[in-house]
């Protein structure tokens, strides 16, 4: 199975890594650290940067960053080898699921 997703995330420009984590040192300094690996960077949803877009261009600056769109494909498989198979829940199950929600 194929799964499909698109992050925004900020890469310094000086060296090509990735924004991981920041911290308010509680003056108008932060603490910055990056990685070279997608799986640990900070991200945002699409609809999110597009919602804050201004304020996220400016943490961008800040941190000599630049703004990149990631798409990225997932292929799940299980251990052995064989493909992992979407799981498609009933009709009826979604029905009584729905109906849980409403009265936990």
């Amino acid at each position: 199975m194929k799964m499909n997703q698109e992050f925004i995330v900020l890469r310094r420009k000086e060296t090509g890594s990735f924004l991981k984590s920041f911290k308010d040192r509680g003056t108008l300094a932060y603490g910055v650290e990056y990685t070279d690996t997608l799986a640990n960077v900070l991200f945002m949803s699409l609809e999110k940067y597009e919602e804050d877009k201004m304020q996220f261009k400016s943490m961008a600056k800040m941190f000599g960053c630049e703004v990149v769109k990631v798409k990225a494909t997932y292929e799940l498989t299980y251990p052995n080898g064989s493909e992992v198979q979407e799981i498609k829940i009933q009709p009826d199950k979604l029905t009584r699921n729905f109906l849980r929600g409403l009265f936990d």
